[in-house]
């Protein structure tokens, strides 16, 4: 599968687009950033870290769900996405339960019942997809004194229908597929939980893209993007994925990790907002073995479109802030570990789940020992390397086929970081 030349991506993706954009980046690396640069935290790392530390970023090309990860979990992708589907207790069912609408129209407890073991994570997904919250209470409509149908929908919705192309379910399909609506009659003729989730086998879907009036409508702090994507990472780790060794486990937390550089050229210190760990059983209680596998990073929204303005991008800072984190913490690997050549082959590869709202992408890296030579050296070398990022495609996880291909995408994440490590 190729790999996009960018004209959907703001950064460049190879060193052509890179030397094009910065023509004079040969003289301007790690070693001339200004001091305010060099001890800026990561969460204000901007355009000029990208420069210097010489990133490229390349994105997966297709318009296909299953065919939209990184390139290095591509061999776990189809066994984790058959044993999703044949999940016990209900698993997949409970995960592909709740629909847009219903995001919209049921309450915390009616999302609950219907999601059972996802069900915190539907609240959590239905708190950051619904329209922002009032903030005044003379604000809030008395729905006492409103008509019935006016107090019923206090709030104007968007019809949020599919597209009518090959793939997707018509709006009346969508309909009559939704679980626990007002008319008794329709829920008469609702079809089986079971019958509901072979209604969305695993078929060459096409990817949905973000709408963008709806998306900035979202006001919402970060935080609560922050709480809905731990629910769910944590709920496809625990229940569903692939981890053999009963007393070594990977789990998620949302407590925040900081990182940092103490280099010759950078003192920087990153904190993400969550991340995958691993723990192991010792005497009968669980103890952290290692933090940072995969960083987390939430925004309440994205901040930058394409050149069309209906395709959303990761920015600039975004993107700066993401390098600093991956950066950061393949220090404190090396500081963990006393040295870089005590590290294995799975300890150079760094991952970040980027999540704007209800949308997630994986990123992937892999840092050598050129690299951090690079970052260390004294002077400007005439041979300057390039940290080369990959990125997935974006998954809607408030779309449920996005959201059963976010959920493989962690289990496959997951399966890769149990792997007997390479020496």
């Amino acid at each position: 599968m190729a790999f996009s030349t960018s004209k959907l991506l703001l950064h460049p993706s190879n060193v052509t687009e890179f030397k094009r954009k910065f023509p004079d980046n040969a003289q301007n690396t790690v070693h001339t950033l200004s001091d305010a640069d060099r001890f800026a935290s990561g969460s204000r790392w901007h355009k000029q870290h990208l420069k210097a530390l010489r990133v490229l970023l390349s994105q997966r090309q297709s318009q296909l769900l299953h065919q939209s990860h990184l390139p290095v979990l591509e061999s776990y992708i189809e066994r984790s996405r058959i044993r999703l589907k044949q999940a016990p207790d209900n698993i997949y069912q409970n995960l592909v339960a709740v629909k847009p609408k219903d995001l919209k129209h049921y309450s915390h407890q009616d999302l609950r019942k219907l999601g059972h073991q996802f069900g915190a994570f539907h609240t959590r997904l239905a708190d950051v997809t619904r329209l922002a919250d009032v903030t005044r209470l003379d604000d809030v409509p008395d729905l006492r004194r409103l008509p019935v149908e006016e107090a019923r929908s206090p709030r104007p919705t968007r019809n949020k229908g599919p597209p009518d192309r090959f793939g997707f379910p018509s709006s009346e399909e969508l309909e009559s597929l939704s679980f626990g609506t007002e008319s008794s009659e329709h829920s008469q003729s609702e079809p089986s939980r079971s019958e509901r989730s072979e209604s969305l086998s695993f078929s060459e879907s096409e990817i949905d893209p973000i709408d963008k009036s709806e998306h900035i409508s979202r006001t919402k702090h970060e935080m609560v993007t922050a709480g809905m994507v731990a629910e769910f990472i944590s709920s496809i780790t625990d229940l569903s994925s692939e981890q053999t060794y009963p007393d070594l486990r990977i789990e998620f937390t949302l407590a925040p990790t900081t990182y940092s550089i103490n280099s010759h050229w950078l003192k920087t210190v990153s904190q993400d907002d969550g991340s995958l760990i691993r723990r192991f059983k010792r005497g009968g209680t669980w103890a952290l073995d290692m933090a940072g596998l995969a960083l987390v990073e939430a925004k309440a929204m994205f901040k930058s479109w394409n050149k069309e303005g209906d395709i959303a991008q990761l920015s600039e800072n975004v993107l700066a802030q993401i390098v600093s984190e991956m950066v950061s913490c393949f220090y404190e690997r090396i500081k963990f570990k006393e040295g870089i050549e005590k590290l294995n082959r799975k300890d150079h590869h760094l991952f970040v789940i980027s999540v704007h709202q209800t949308t997630l992408t994986f990123l992937h890296t892999t840092i050598e020992r050129e690299y951090v030579d690079y970052l260390e050296s004294i002077e400007r070398g005439d041979d300057l390397p390039f940290l080369r990022l990959t990125s997935s495609a974006q998954f809607d996880i408030e779309n449920v086929e996005e959201r059963v291909e976010a959920g493989v995408g962690i289990m496959s994440l997951v399966s890769f970081l149990n792997q007997a490590e390479e020496t």
